[in-house]
């Protein structure tokens, strides 16, 4: 069973055909590119597959499991975390906290809640395993408005790795970045 299966994808915006009839699978452990030049749909695919949009037509299955008509937050705890070309953290907390929120469905009940003291080390470290994994622990103080693009773009991958995901979707993580 493919881990991702895009069945037949159609997209219509007003009578403009942004996807058409797109077939793909992936297996787990795959790595897929998909490229094409501005406008031709790859953002958008995105944005199906992740349920910010709904398709005209066509199906999707994560896992053997429709997800098509699924909302953002139901596809995301099935395990589908994405990027977004144009990052967009919460500019006045730390990186540190950023990663937190991301990490919301395990850190925030237990802060709330009368967590003991280990648990709530355990949801650090988690953030702190993460950062180290991009590079950027040593920012984690830093707050995500004053960090240049490179780093927020390393960020936005951070939050998504927060989720444990099955699958990550990178929109173009280049984007906007010079070699230096």
């Amino acid at each position: 069973m493919a881990l991702l299966a895009v069945n037949s994808l159609t997209k219509d915006f007003y009578g403009l055909k942004a996807l058409d009839r797109v077939h793909f699978s992936l297996e787990q452990g795959e790595i897929l590119g998909i490229i094409g030049p501005n406008g031709a749909g790859k953002t958008t695919l995105f944005n199906i597959i992740s349920g910010l949009m709904r398709p005209t037509e066509g199906e999707i299955h994560f896992q053997g499991i429709p997800i098509h008509q699924l909302k953002p937050h139901q596809i995301a705890v099935k395990g589908i975390a994405r990027t977004f070309q144009i990052v967009r953290p919460f500019n006045d907390f730390t990186v540190l906290n950023n990663v937190l929120v991301a990490l919301g469905h395990r850190f925030y009940p237990s802060l709330l809640s009368s967590a003991s003291r280990f648990e709530k080390e355990n949801h650090l470290r988690d953030a702190h395993k993460i950062l180290a994994h991009v590079g950027m622990e040593a920012y984690q103080g830093s707050i995500a408005k004053n960090l240049p693009l490179g780093f927020k773009k390393q960020l936005e991958i951070a939050r998504a790795l927060a989720l444990e995901p099955s699958l990550l979707l990178l929109d173009e993580p280049m984007a906007g970045l010079q070699y230096e």
